[in-house]
């Protein structure tokens, strides 16, 4: 987070709550003081009012500090340890074959699909931003998820002495310090392009071909007949049966494409 940066998102988040009233509570951290500045102080926005949170109580009264983050890190960290198994299982390397867009894709089912309101709620609760209710049960929902990460890991191949799984998903090199430095300076140089940088390291990485349009048919079929042999309640078939009818769609626009001296006459 910069100071530009943030108050890029101050004036796109007050510009979303145009014709509301809304709190927002920020750390002091530097590159929020500096947004905040830039866009005319803690009242500077025409529907949300900036309030500090008091000094070193981030830990405490910061609801992402409260299992959030933790959570989101949680489910993201198990899917690229899935995905490690998988590779190793392949004889593949993952270091070689991972891509950036597959990071994406973890993230959005990280946080779309499995870090949940009910999740939310309880950190608001347990940061006492939100008052809880009297009657309200605080349950960690993350125990099972923890659990299976830890099999997981146990997987792995070579490893001795793994890490906990608090130790994985909150590891030291992660922790957050406030400091008065050029944010941009310090992600540049760890990030530059290094032009000594070893080529044959760099050609030797893996890219996964495209699928085709008759394996992923293949694919959806096999998934088609798993998700009919299920009697748990699954639903995920009529996913699946809506997928199946874009790629027939997807079929006859291809079978129907012209060659484009077709819309010429031989005259």
């Amino acid at each position: 987070m910069t100071g530009i940066i943030c108050e890029e998102w101050l004036q796109w988040f007050d510009r979303l709550m145009a014709g509301r009233k809304v709190l927002l509570l920020l750390d002091n951290f530097s590159g929020h003081e500096l947004g905040v500045e830039k866009v005319g102080g803690l009242d500077g926005l025409r529907n949300v009012k900036i309030r500090w949170l008091p000094p070193n109580t981030t830990s405490h009264w910061q609801p992402v500090d409260q299992g959030i983050i933790a959570s989101f890190k949680l489910h993201y960290r198990r899917q690229w340890v899935e995905y490690i198994v998988r590779m190793l299982n392949s004889d593949k390397d993952p270091n070689k074959t991972v891509t950036l867009l597959k990071a994406i894709q973890w993230t959005r089912v990280a946080w779309n699909d499995c870090v949940t309101s009910s999740t939310i709620l309880r950190c608001y609760w347990k940061s006492t931003v939100i008052e809880k209710p009297a009657n309200a049960i605080m349950v960690d929902e993350g125990i099972a998820e923890r659990e299976d990460l830890r099999l997981q890991i146990s997987l792995l191949p070579g490893i001795e002495d793994p890490l906990s799984v608090d130790e994985f998903i909150e590891p030291l090199a992660e922790q957050v310090i406030d400091e008065d430095i050029d944010i941009i300076e310090a992600i540049v140089a760890i990030y530059r392009h290094d032009e000594n940088e070893d080529e044959e390291e760099v050609e030797g990485e893996l890219e996964e071909p495209l699928p085709l349009l008759t394996d992923a048919i293949e694919a959806l079929s096999t998934l088609q007949r798993f998700e009919l042999s299920r009697n748990d309640g699954s639903r995920s078939i009529q996913a699946l049966d809506q997928l199946s009818r874009e790629f027939s769609v997807l079929i006859v626009n291809k079978k129907t494409q012209k060659r484009i001296d077709s819309f010429f006459s031989a005259n």
